[in-house]
Protein backbone atom coordinates (compact mmCIF):
# COMPACT_ATOMS: atom_id res chain seq x y z
CA UNK A 1 0.00 0.00 0.00
CA UNK A 2 1.62 3.26 -1.11
CA UNK A 3 1.99 6.12 1.37
CA UNK A 4 -0.63 8.81 0.92
CA UNK A 5 1.93 11.53 0.24
CA UNK A 6 2.71 9.76 -3.04
CA UNK A 7 -0.89 9.86 -4.18
CA UNK A 8 -1.40 13.53 -4.98
CA UNK A 9 -2.06 14.99 -1.53
CA UNK A 10 0.95 17.31 -1.65
CA UNK A 11 -0.33 18.83 -4.91
CA UNK A 12 -3.63 19.75 -3.26
CA UNK A 13 -2.44 21.04 0.10
CA UNK A 14 -1.52 24.52 -1.06
CA UNK A 15 -4.74 24.91 -3.03
CA UNK A 16 -6.99 23.75 -0.17
CA UNK A 17 -5.17 25.94 2.34
CA UNK A 18 -5.44 29.00 0.09
CA UNK A 19 -9.10 28.50 -0.85
CA UNK A 20 -10.66 30.27 2.20
CA UNK A 21 -8.76 33.42 1.25
CA UNK A 22 -9.35 33.13 -2.50
CA UNK A 23 -13.02 33.74 -3.46
CA UNK A 24 -12.67 32.28 -6.95
CA UNK A 25 -10.94 29.15 -5.68
CA UNK A 26 -13.44 28.78 -2.84
CA UNK A 27 -16.30 29.03 -5.34
CA UNK A 28 -14.72 26.33 -7.47
CA UNK A 29 -14.41 23.91 -4.57
CA UNK A 30 -17.96 24.62 -3.42
CA UNK A 31 -19.32 23.97 -6.90
CA UNK A 32 -17.28 20.78 -7.30
CA UNK A 33 -18.54 19.38 -4.00
CA UNK A 34 -22.13 20.35 -4.72
CA UNK A 35 -22.00 18.94 -8.23
CA UNK A 36 -20.55 15.67 -6.99
CA UNK A 37 -22.88 15.09 -4.03
CA UNK A 38 -26.00 16.70 -5.49
CA UNK A 39 -26.39 18.74 -2.29
CA UNK A 40 -26.81 22.50 -2.63
CA UNK A 41 -24.68 24.47 -0.20
CA UNK A 42 -26.44 27.06 1.92
CA UNK A 43 -23.30 28.66 3.37
CA UNK A 44 -20.94 30.97 1.53
CA UNK A 45 -18.15 29.46 -0.58
CA UNK A 46 -15.51 30.83 1.80
CA UNK A 47 -17.04 29.04 4.77
CA UNK A 48 -17.37 25.86 2.71
CA UNK A 49 -13.72 26.10 1.71
CA UNK A 50 -12.67 26.48 5.34
CA UNK A 51 -14.68 23.41 6.39
CA UNK A 52 -13.26 21.48 3.44
CA UNK A 53 -9.67 22.35 4.32
CA UNK A 54 -10.07 21.43 7.99
CA UNK A 55 -11.90 18.18 7.25
CA UNK A 56 -9.55 17.07 4.51
CA UNK A 57 -6.37 17.91 6.42
CA UNK A 58 -7.51 16.22 9.63
CA UNK A 59 -8.94 13.26 7.75
CA UNK A 60 -5.73 12.88 5.78
CA UNK A 61 -3.64 12.88 8.96
CA UNK A 62 -5.69 10.08 10.52
CA UNK A 63 -5.86 7.95 7.39
CA UNK A 64 -2.16 8.43 6.69
CA UNK A 65 -1.28 7.16 10.17
CA UNK A 66 -3.51 4.13 9.67
CA UNK A 67 -2.19 3.30 6.19
CA UNK A 68 1.43 3.62 7.30
CA UNK A 69 1.01 1.73 10.60
CA UNK A 70 3.05 -1.32 9.68
CA UNK A 71 2.25 -4.54 11.56
CA UNK A 72 -0.22 -2.89 13.95
CA UNK A 73 -0.19 -4.17 17.52
CA UNK A 74 -1.66 -2.85 20.76
CA UNK A 75 -0.57 -4.12 24.19
CA UNK A 76 2.05 -6.63 25.18
CA UNK A 77 5.10 -4.48 24.49
CA UNK A 78 8.02 -6.67 23.49
CA UNK A 79 5.92 -9.73 24.38
CA UNK A 80 3.19 -8.94 21.87
CA UNK A 81 1.33 -11.90 20.41
CA UNK A 82 -1.31 -12.58 17.78
CA UNK A 83 -4.10 -11.20 19.96
CA UNK A 84 -2.28 -7.88 20.30
CA UNK A 85 -1.87 -7.84 16.51
CA UNK A 86 -5.62 -8.44 16.04
CA UNK A 87 -6.38 -5.60 18.46
CA UNK A 88 -4.05 -3.38 16.47
CA UNK A 89 -5.77 -4.31 13.20
CA UNK A 90 -9.21 -3.51 14.62
CA UNK A 91 -8.22 -0.08 15.91
CA UNK A 92 -6.17 0.66 12.81
CA UNK A 93 -9.43 0.26 10.89
CA UNK A 94 -11.29 2.56 13.30
CA UNK A 95 -8.56 5.18 12.82
CA UNK A 96 -8.80 4.87 9.02
CA UNK A 97 -12.59 5.13 9.11
CA UNK A 98 -12.38 8.25 11.28
CA UNK A 99 -10.14 9.86 8.68
CA UNK A 100 -12.53 8.89 5.88
CA UNK A 101 -15.49 10.20 7.88
CA UNK A 102 -13.86 13.58 8.60
CA UNK A 103 -13.03 14.09 4.94
CA UNK A 104 -16.42 12.85 3.76
CA UNK A 105 -18.35 15.05 6.18
CA UNK A 106 -16.43 18.09 4.95
CA UNK A 107 -17.35 17.36 1.34
CA UNK A 108 -20.99 16.73 2.29
CA UNK A 109 -21.32 19.78 4.53
CA UNK A 110 -23.94 22.11 3.05
CA UNK A 111 -24.04 24.78 5.73
CA UNK A 112 -26.69 23.03 7.82
CA UNK A 113 -26.65 20.65 10.78
CA UNK A 114 -25.61 17.15 9.68
CA UNK A 115 -27.28 14.10 11.19
CA UNK A 116 -24.80 11.26 10.97
CA UNK A 117 -22.38 10.50 8.17
CA UNK A 118 -24.57 10.25 5.08
CA UNK A 119 -22.28 8.11 2.93
CA UNK A 120 -25.00 7.36 0.41
CA UNK A 121 -24.36 10.78 -1.14
CA UNK A 122 -20.83 9.58 -1.89
CA UNK A 123 -22.09 6.48 -3.71
CA UNK A 124 -20.34 7.36 -7.04
CA UNK A 125 -17.04 6.58 -5.29
CA UNK A 126 -18.02 2.95 -4.71
CA UNK A 127 -17.67 0.14 -7.23
CA UNK A 128 -16.63 -3.50 -7.29
CA UNK A 129 -13.10 -2.54 -6.26
CA UNK A 130 -14.41 -1.10 -3.01
CA UNK A 131 -16.74 -3.97 -2.09
CA UNK A 132 -15.55 -5.81 0.99
CA UNK A 133 -15.74 -9.59 0.77
CA UNK A 134 -17.55 -11.18 3.74
CA UNK A 135 -15.23 -13.09 6.08
CA UNK A 136 -17.08 -16.36 5.34
CA UNK A 137 -18.28 -17.42 1.87
CA UNK A 138 -21.42 -19.17 3.14
CA UNK A 139 -23.26 -20.01 6.33
CA UNK A 140 -21.97 -23.58 6.44
CA UNK A 141 -18.41 -22.40 7.04
CA UNK A 142 -19.25 -19.83 9.74
CA UNK A 143 -17.99 -20.89 13.21
CA UNK A 144 -20.85 -22.14 15.39
CA UNK A 145 -20.05 -19.71 18.23
CA UNK A 146 -20.19 -16.77 15.80
CA UNK A 147 -23.67 -17.86 14.69
CA UNK A 148 -24.67 -18.16 18.34
CA UNK A 149 -23.28 -14.71 19.16
CA UNK A 150 -25.13 -13.12 16.26
CA UNK A 151 -28.38 -14.82 17.27
CA UNK A 152 -28.10 -13.69 20.90
CA UNK A 153 -27.07 -10.19 19.82
CA UNK A 154 -30.33 -9.72 17.95
CA UNK A 155 -32.65 -10.40 20.89
CA UNK A 156 -34.08 -7.72 23.17
CA UNK A 157 -31.35 -8.08 25.77
CA UNK A 158 -28.46 -7.77 23.33
CA UNK A 159 -29.59 -5.37 20.62
CA UNK A 160 -26.77 -5.49 18.07
CA UNK A 161 -28.69 -3.17 15.73
CA UNK A 162 -28.62 -0.44 18.38
CA UNK A 163 -24.85 -0.83 18.72
CA UNK A 164 -24.40 -0.59 14.98
CA UNK A 165 -26.43 2.63 14.97
CA UNK A 166 -27.39 2.47 11.31
CA UNK A 167 -31.17 2.57 11.49
CA UNK A 168 -33.30 0.13 9.53
CA UNK A 169 -30.57 -0.58 6.99
CA UNK A 170 -28.38 -2.33 9.53
CA UNK A 171 -30.26 -5.65 9.61
CA UNK A 172 -28.48 -6.75 6.45
CA UNK A 173 -25.16 -6.82 8.28
CA UNK A 174 -25.87 -10.17 9.92
CA UNK A 175 -26.53 -11.92 6.56
CA UNK A 176 -23.39 -10.22 5.23
CA UNK A 177 -21.30 -11.65 8.09
CA UNK A 178 -22.82 -15.06 7.43
CA UNK A 179 -22.11 -14.97 3.71
CA UNK A 180 -25.82 -14.93 2.87
CA UNK A 181 -27.73 -12.83 0.31
CA UNK A 182 -28.42 -9.31 1.59
CA UNK A 183 -29.22 -5.78 0.46
CA UNK A 184 -26.72 -3.97 2.62
CA UNK A 185 -25.05 -1.10 0.80
CA UNK A 186 -21.21 -1.19 0.72
CA UNK A 187 -20.91 2.03 2.72
CA UNK A 188 -23.10 0.52 5.44
CA UNK A 189 -20.71 -2.43 5.70
CA UNK A 190 -17.86 0.00 6.40
CA UNK A 191 -19.84 1.73 9.14
CA UNK A 192 -20.98 -1.54 10.71
CA UNK A 193 -17.40 -2.79 10.97
CA UNK A 194 -16.31 0.46 12.59
CA UNK A 195 -19.18 0.43 15.07
CA UNK A 196 -18.63 -3.20 16.06
CA UNK A 197 -15.21 -2.20 17.40
CA UNK A 198 -15.80 1.37 18.55
CA UNK A 199 -19.03 0.49 20.38
CA UNK A 200 -17.48 -2.49 22.13
CA UNK A 201 -19.51 -5.25 20.49
CA UNK A 202 -16.51 -7.10 19.05
CA UNK A 203 -13.51 -7.86 21.24
CA UNK A 204 -10.08 -8.76 19.84
CA UNK A 205 -10.53 -12.25 21.30
CA UNK A 206 -13.78 -12.78 19.38
CA UNK A 207 -12.28 -11.35 16.20
CA UNK A 208 -9.33 -13.74 16.53
CA UNK A 209 -11.48 -16.78 17.24
CA UNK A 210 -13.81 -16.08 14.33
CA UNK A 211 -11.17 -15.12 11.77
CA UNK A 212 -12.52 -11.59 11.34
CA UNK A 213 -9.25 -9.64 11.44
CA UNK A 214 -8.53 -9.93 7.67
CA UNK A 215 -11.74 -8.10 6.74
CA UNK A 216 -10.65 -5.14 8.86
CA UNK A 217 -7.25 -5.16 7.16
CA UNK A 218 -8.95 -5.20 3.75
CA UNK A 219 -11.20 -2.38 4.98
CA UNK A 220 -8.23 -0.06 5.47
CA UNK A 221 -7.25 -0.58 1.83
CA UNK A 222 -10.82 0.20 0.73
CA UNK A 223 -10.92 3.41 2.80
CA UNK A 224 -7.55 4.35 1.34
CA UNK A 225 -8.98 4.03 -2.18
CA UNK A 226 -12.15 5.94 -1.30
CA UNK A 227 -10.16 8.82 0.18
CA UNK A 228 -8.09 9.17 -2.99
CA UNK A 229 -11.26 9.20 -5.08
CA UNK A 230 -12.86 11.75 -2.78
CA UNK A 231 -9.89 14.06 -3.17
CA UNK A 232 -10.19 13.81 -6.94
CA UNK A 233 -13.96 14.36 -6.90
CA UNK A 234 -13.85 17.53 -4.81
CA UNK A 235 -10.97 18.93 -6.86
CA UNK A 236 -12.84 19.11 -10.14
CA UNK A 237 -13.09 17.42 -13.55
CA UNK A 238 -9.91 15.90 -14.88
CA UNK A 239 -8.30 15.36 -11.49
CA UNK A 240 -7.07 11.82 -10.96
CA UNK A 241 -5.35 10.70 -7.77
CA UNK A 242 -4.28 7.12 -8.15
CA UNK A 243 -1.89 4.64 -6.63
Amino acid sequence: MQPLQELGWSQLVASLRAAPEDPALAQRYAECCSGFTGLPFQAGPTEKARVLWLGMSRGHALLKQAVEWDQPSIGGGEQSNQLHAVRGSLWRYVMAFSGWERAGRAVLWDGTQQNGFQQRFLSPLFDSATDLTPPWPDREQVPANLKQWLASSLDERHPLPDLLALGNGQVGFVPWLLGEPHRLQPWAVLSCLRNLVAHGALSPTKAQQWGLAPVFEDGVAVLHTLFRRLLAACSGPGMVIDG
